[in-house]
């Protein structure tokens, strides 16, 4: 049976720098090759932007931009209010189709924040299964019944459990009960040398409108993914600062970008 190779990247862009320049984002997937991105932060109209300068497809209900044509999975789920996106299937010439949505969960009570505050495990496990997971229930959900190959691009604000055991953060752990698999951590299991760390980056060249001072307190984490289901993981890395695998200079988001190569099975 006949493979290609694709690459599948999450970002979250910073809003503050993509409402004075987008160019960076599309930079950024020229550098990376990607196929599919998955975009947080981003406002329809530059997302639109993006794909008119690439030639790409745009869909802005699920902040997803993809060389090849996208059309919307139909389903009878209703998103909660708040809950970004839904599902597109993208369908690449001569190969199988895949589904794929990007996802920003909320931000409020970030747990590596509570550990550091000393806030017991059981009360953080509480809150994210409070706040963080019924949009990702939901969206699963949605998907119950399909077949197809499926990606999930996520800012989670929240780690895994495979990279800090000693609490069993839900999001990943949900994902993982249901089939996902974490393509970071397949391709770079070794969390000794705390890699893979996604936010905070560092920004170059980029003003800040936070009140001073203009440092971030909060502790660094892997909070952003690449989750898929019935695909083949090739690669996976991240992408931004200088503590990222693949550098690029000036890096405009307080996130790095995560970007997974993934096998797709031609269509017979």
């Amino acid at each position: 049976m006949e493979t290609s190779i694709f690459r599948a990247m999450t970002f979250n862009v910073y809003n503050q720098a993509i409402i004075s320049s987008y160019k960076y984002i599309i930079d950024l997937i020229r550098i990376t090759q990607t196929d599919v991105v998955g975009l947080q932060e981003a406002d329809p109209q530059h997302i639109i932007a993006i794909a008119d300068e690439l030639g790409w497809y745009a869909d802005t209900r699920a902040c997803i931009l993809s060389r090849w044509p996208l059309e919307r999975y139909s389903n009878n789920i209703r998103l909660p209010s708040g809950s970004h996106g839904m599902w597109v299937r993208v369908l690449p010439p001569h190969s199988n189709s895949f589904l794929v949505t990007s996802l920003h969960l909320p931000p409020n009570k970030y747990g590596p924040q509570q550990l550091r505050d000393n806030i017991a495990p059981n009360t953080i496990v509480m809150n994210e299964q409070e706040i963080r997971l019924p949009p990702l229930k939901i969206r699963i959900e949605a998907i119950r019944d399909t077949q197809e190959p499926t990606i999930i691009m996520m800012d989670a604000n929240t780690p895994s459990h495979l990279d800090n055991t000693y609490v069993q953060w839900p999001i990943s752990t949900y994902l993982q009960t249901n089939g996902y698999v974490d393509t970071y951590r397949i391709i770079r299991p070794n969390i000794s040398m705390n890699l893979g760390l996604t936010w905070w980056a560092m920004r170059d060249n980029v003003p800040c409108t936070r009140p001073a001072p203009c440092t971030r307190r909060e502790p660094s984490a892997r909070i952003d993914f690449v989750y898929t289901k019935g695909l083949h993981i090739i690669d996976a890395y991240t992408v931004g600062d200088t503590s990222s695998d693949l550098i690029i200079y000036p890096w405009q988001s307080d996130h790095r970008a995560v970007v997974a190569s993934l096998l797709l099975l031609h269509a017979q």
